[in-house]
């Protein structure tokens, strides 16, 4: 899948909030025009309250329509309120558009976060079994920001980008066309820059993403083996392991950061270029009364703002490449199909008498290295079969392929007559008890442990459990 395609496909999350965003752009257009407006009072005053330049008829009639005489006091005054209503009114919009969009932006990331959550649940234990625990959780907790990142890179800034461009480039024109002209040849450049450094920004960007991703699996498996760090007196072999995993990311960053900058010079000295050659032939325009001093001031204002959002423009390239590595780690998670999945006229289970029976089962974790070979046992309803071998002779393993947890290579594992690969994965899971070699208990109360495969079970049927398993004091104790 191309770069462009991925990012469409995390956009997609965008839909089930499609009415922040309808706000986010009547907010956008607002902003845009009332950023235009900003220069207005600062070019009145230069102009018709510090200047000489006659008042235009809207202005004088609406002193008329006052009765007002157009003083310089009254000029002044009208300009200081007339910058406050501004000021206002443009914060107004951008606290609206910044709260229309932080919140619609989060949702977008917890839906993403959800479905990631969601299909990691339904990969197989092979997937997780070659996949750290901080590496999946770093996909869900940090790399499904990568959809706010890519929807204000390429919809939200652009967009408001292209609105304030379009509208300060009309009012360029109505203002000098010629300056505006040469304005708009210069912005071009700005963009070129960027372009010369995306490759190694991408490259460095997905070094840095690596090594954080190491980090994160180097903590959770060292506290999750603090016992053994603790009994072998390991703790400062793994601190230095960590030390060396932290330079490594601030190197990587350092060399991100050293690209980026390079960006930012070059398209930085374009714009003071630019920037010069405009003043100069602004000022000639000045001098030979073509142009006011206060419309110098509104044109420069607007090229100002018009640079800004050209600059947008030309960091949205180096923006992609800064977290396509999320992008592309999200993805790698969307577009893998589960392991172990439902044939599509797959069947419910039957309620179970209990025969389990397994044809030549063959099976490895790595291509040509089988754990089982050929495989063949039957066990009938209320018989009891023990497995006896040496660690990792594959005992766990085989039990693993009853609930389906991964498929056989070869053969087929049957529970009453049906092959498991031909029921509904859910029905086959829930009526197999399953007891794994290593416990594991969530933070939640004893009876919620017990009762969690259960979940619409009443409150008093893990104390009946307990009673059954340990006696009435056990099961008492924990209805208490």
């Amino acid at each position: 899948m191309q770069p462009m395609q991925k990012y469409c496909r995390l956009i997609h999350y965008a839909r089930p909030h499609w009415r922040f965003f309808v706000l986010i752009f009547i907010l956008t257009i607002a902003a845009s025009v009332l950023a235009a407006l900003q220069p207005l009072p600062l070019a009145f005053l230069t102009d018709h309250v510090l200047g000489q330049v006659p008042l235009s008829s809207r202005v004088r009639g609406f002193f008329d329509a006052l009765s007002l005489a157009p003083t310089p006091e009254y000029l002044l005054g009208v300009t200081v309120l007339g910058g406050l209503v501004l000021f206002a009114l443009n914060s107004v919009f951008e606290i609206g558009l910044t709260w229309a969009w932080t919140l619609g932006g989060r949702r977008m990331v917890y839906s993403l976060a959800e479905d990631l959550f969601a299909r990691l649940q339904r990969r197989s234990l092979l997937f997780h079994r070659r996949n750290s625990v901080g590496d999946t959780m770093g996909r869900v907790a940090t790399d499904s920001w990568a959809v706010y990142q890519v929807m204000d890179t390429l919809v939200f800034a652009p967009g408001h980008a292209l609105l304030t461009t379009v509208v300060m480039a009309y009012l360029m024109a109505q203002s000098d066309l010629r300056l505006m002209l040469l304005a708009l040849v210069i912005a071009p450049f700005m963009v070129g820059a960027s372009f010369l450094v995306g490759k190694p920004l991408r490259a460095a960007a997905k070094l840095k993403r690596e090594i954080e991703s190491r980090i994160q699996s180097h903590i959770q498996q060292t506290l999750t083996g603090i016992p053994v760090v603790q009994a072998f007196v390991q703790e400062e072999r793994e601190h230095q392991r960590f030390q060396q995993f932290a330079d490594a990311a601030i190197a990587a960053q350092q060399r991100s950061t050293l690209i980026g900058s390079l960006n930012t010079l070059s398209s930085g000295l374009v714009t003071v270029l630019g920037t010069g050659c405009i003043l100069w032939l602004g000022a000639r325009h000045v001098l030979s009364g073509e142009l006011t001093i206060g419309d110098l001031l509104k044109f420069l204002f607007w090229l100002s703002l018009l640079q800004t959002q050209v600059k947008v423009f030309a960091e949205t390239y180096t923006k992609l490449q800064g977290f396509s590595a999320s992008v592309s780690r999200v993805m790698e998670i969307l577009e893998a199909d589960p392991e172990v999945r439902d044939k599509p006229d797959a069947i419910p289970l039957p309620p179970p008498r209990g025969r389990v029976k397994m044809e030549e089962v063959t099976f490895g974790y790595e291509a040509g290295r089988p754990v089982l070979r050929g495989i063949s046992l039957e066990v009938h309803p209320s018989q009891t079969l023990a497995l006896v071998g040496a660690t990792g002779a594959g005992k766990t393993t085989l039990v693993n392929l009853i609930p389906r947890f991964f498929d056989p290579w070869d053969g087929r594992v049957m529970v009453d007559g049906h092959d498991v690969r031909d029921v509904r994965l859910r029905t086959l899971r829930e009526q197999v008890a399953l007891v794994l070699q290593e416990p594991f208990l969530f933070p939640l109360s004893v009876a919620d442990n017990i009762a969690y495969g259960r979940s619409a079970a009443s409150r008093a049927a893990p104390a009946a459990g307990l009673r059954h398993r340990h006696g009435r004091a056990r099961g008492d104790a924990l209805r208490r």
